[in-house]
């Protein structure tokens, strides 16, 4: 697994050439990795409470919560950038499944 340090001097470079030794010298370069680490951070409790949201709404058969499901799998969707049918009717989860189809 690559540190954070790693993946942004990857990134970076793909987008910008290979500045960032310039660039690491010109700005405060642990601000850069915490900023990173803090980001990061921040979208992983999101994504636990989207998914917490998701499953407290799938109840059970006589109980589920149908809008709440779609709300809080619409949610999740867009925290993970996933792909949406293509009438825009949700998120298309089928094709993330381990597996396929």
């Amino acid at each position: 697994m690559k540190t954070v340090e790693e993946l942004l001097k990857h990134r970076y470079n793909r987008r910008f050439g290979d500045k960032w030794d310039r660039v690491a010298k010109q700005f405060d370069y642990y601000d850069m990795i915490q900023f990173a680490e803090d980001f990061a951070a921040q979208k992983e409790t999101e994504i636990r409470e989207a998914f917490a949201d998701f499953y407290a709404a799938k109840g059970c058969g006589c109980c589920a919560d149908h809008e709440g499901l779609e709300k809080a799998g619409n949610r999740l969707g867009e925290l993970l950038n996933a792909a949406r049918f293509d009438d825009d009717s949700g998120v298309d989860w089928w094709q993330y499944r381990k597996g396929g189809e």
